[in-house]
């Protein structure tokens, strides 16, 4: 279940940042405010930021996660073979 509900967020995200409704330099919620959103656990919001960094969508780093400027109008591929997802 965890699983889903980490592609769940990731496509949310992914959705939000490609089509420019969150645009570079946005500030993501923290991350308790977002597993209270998804009724979920931090560890699954946490994972699926890994995957919007890795994806290189969202910036890596201490603080706010932050939409990043080469993310928006970018088509996302999302390879779930690899491993974490």
């Amino acid at each position: 279940m965890r699983d889903a509900i980490r592609h769940l967020i990731f496509d949310y995200y992914a959705d939000m940042i490609s089509t420019g409704r969150l645009t570079p330099g946005t500030a993501l919620p923290s991350l308790a405010d977002e597993s209270e959103r998804f009724n979920t656990s931090q560890a699954a919001v946490s994972k699926a930021r890994r995957n919007l960094r890795r994806a290189g969508l969202i910036t890596p780093g201490s603080g706010p996660a932050r939409v990043t400027e080469s993310a928006t109008g970018r088509a996302i591929y999302r390879d779930r073979t690899r491993k974490g997802w």
